[in-house]
Order: structure tokens, then sequence, then C-alpha cells
């Protein structure tokens, strides 16, 4: 089961190493289960929501950089990379700071790499060690990020000459994947 529903009470028990959360949703078909529920444990698994878009923006984003990896002459995992640190998500710690990759590895084996997407940044300034930027990968974006993703990657396509959707094609897609247009 899965719904949106929003904290709104948390407090800590330290001597019993216990936290008691108030959870509020809006879904009324979770009150049976709820009850059910409380009968005994439950596995429980809180992340931020996001809502969700259509895959069809990530399957875009794969057709316009697998073509421009081809004009290019690049590697289509590289050409990947290069646009998901140009225009994509930067992962970042719980202090906001960029998840940074220090390595002697094969910068070439590195960027080629689609389970885990780097991208080279500098070497370090103490021992010169290659250090790379973490990137998120596309799949996890939510309407806003893919957006400005499919807008780098259209404009990166324009200025080599590939053919893109046209605008009207593009904003309606834009306003399906639920992404507010300026």
């Amino acid at each position: 089961m899965e719904t949106k529903a929003k904290i709104t009470g948390f407090s800590v028990d330290h001597l019993n190493n216990k936290i008691r959360l108030e959870i509020e949703t809006n879904n009324a078909e979770y009150a049976e289960a709820v009850e059910a529920l409380q009968k005994g444990e439950i596995r429980l698994n809180m992340k931020q929501w996001r809502e969700q878009r259509s895959l069809n923006a990530n399957k875009y984003f794969h057709l316009l950089s697998d073509k421009l990896a081809d004009a290019m002459r690049m590697s289509k995992p590289k050409m990947k990379n290069y646009l998901l640190f140009t225009y994509g998500q930067k992962i970042r710690d719980e202090n906001g700071n960029l998840v940074i990759v220090k390595t002697n590895a094969i910068e070439e084996d590195l960027i080629e790499r689609t389970d885990i997407h780097l991208w080279h940044l500098k070497d370090s300034p103490e021992d010169n060690v290659p250090m790379y930027c973490l990137l998120e990968h596309s799949r996890f974006y939510d309407s806003h990020q893919m957006s400005i993703l499919i807008d780098g990657v259209v404009s990166e396509c324009k200025a080599v000459g590939i053919e893109t959707l046209p605008p009207s094609e593009l904003e309606y897609l834009k306003q399906k994947w639920g992404v507010e247009l300026e």
C-alpha cells in the first residue's frame, strides 16, 4: 500500500529508544488497512513524496542522448554522464554538500559506466588523485528535474542539427509530465 501522507507529530523517547509518529493522509481507504495493521508489527519505509512522471520522459532523454552521442562520435554512456552532470541532479549529502568520489581508477572506465554515474571535477590538491561528482540516475528524477534535463539535451541536439520534437509537442509532453511552464 502506498499513499501520500504528512508527518503531523513526532516525539523521541530517548530512555526507551523509541520514536512516536503521527501521520495524516487524505486517503480514507487506508482506515481499514490501518486498523488491521495495528494488531502487529509493520514494515515502515518512508521517503520524500515526489509526483510520479511518465517514464516516456526518461525514454526521450535516452533517445536524444544516444543520437547526440552518435553525432559527436562519443560513447553513449559517456554522453549520458556528460548530460547528467551538465543538466541533471548531483547527489548531495545530508548537509547539502556534493558527494565526491576520490579514486585512482582509470577515468575512461569510470565515465563509461552506467550502473553508477560519475563526472570528473578536478584532481585533489593534496595528492593529485582525481575527484568525481556522483550523479543521480535520471529514472529517479521528478517532473521538474526531468524537464530541466530534457531542455538541456534538446538545446544540445539543436546546436548540432539533431531533430527533436516540435516545441508544441514538447510543451504537451511537459504538461503531461506535470511541469509548470513559463
